[in-house]
């Protein structure tokens, strides 16, 4: 008996670890790992910290191509948080960078 719950609690853990770990919305990833608008850095790489207003050059430039809206709940510090929208609806959840104009989904 307790082999069977090992092995029923091993496969479990085994599926769920397959799961994907980036945004997803209708079957489109919304931010995969280490993504950056190419506006503002080569290849997710800036010198110096990035403004506001290249802040939201950056969400308008990258969600806009995807038809999505932004909301930026935090400006402080290193990092911007943004919440990624579908019209009404959150879709995903963000960090910026500021030094490195890297964007990571925090969801």
């Amino acid at each position: 008996m307790k082999s069977l719950v090992f092995i029923t609690g091993a496969i479990i853990v085994t599926l769920l670890s397959s799961l994907p770990v980036s945004a997803m919305h209708h079957g489109e990833n919304i931010t995969p790992y280490g993504a950056y608008c190419n506006r503002i850095s080569q290849y997710g790489m800036h010198h110096g910290m990035l403004t506001n207003d290249q802040i939201k050059e950056a969400l308008n430039h990258y969600y806009g191509e995807k038809q999505l809206d932004y909301e930026i709940i935090d400006w402080q510090g290193r990092f911007v948080k943004a919440l990624i929208k579908d019209g009404g609806t959150v879709v995903d959840t963000i960090i910026i960078d500021r030094h490195s104009g890297r964007i990571r989904s925090i969801n």
